[in-house]
């Protein structure tokens, strides 16, 4: 893994480095826009209001309680890695100047629902 940043975390690993059908964790790459929130996982609740007939809400151990498990194959993208004008803007480059291409910051991933 290379980062690219500690503050947002951000890291990836070249795409010729990706040689296997899944995608290893630790392999993964990691894109924050923000910092990342530290959460108390005995007070953290995941929510569903507003559009829905009734408001629903879990702690994270009542999700592996309420759900089925299910995993889907997949494939993640980040969607700046080939936008020059992000590049432009993180790296103060003008726009007249060589924005290179990335080749990483993409994955396959096994999608594991609450077991």
């Amino acid at each position: 893994m290379e980062y690219h940043s500690e503050r947002p975390l951000t890291g990836s690993v070249p795409a010729h480095q990706h040689d296997f059908d899944v995608t290893p964790n630790d392999r993964m790459f990691v894109r924050n826009n923000l910092l990342t929130p530290v959460v108390d996982i005995d007070k953290h609740r995941l929510t569903i209001t507003g559009l829905v007939d009734k408001e629903l809400s879990w702690s994270v151990y009542e999700l592996p309680k309420a759900f089925a498990s299910v995993t889907v194959q997949g494939m993640l993208e980040c969607a700046d890695r080939r936008r020059p004008s992000d590049y432009e803007r993180h790296h103060h480059v003008r726009k007249d100047d060589h924005v290179p291409k990335r080749d990483d910051g993409q994955g396959f991933v096994d999608f594991h629902s609450v077991p």
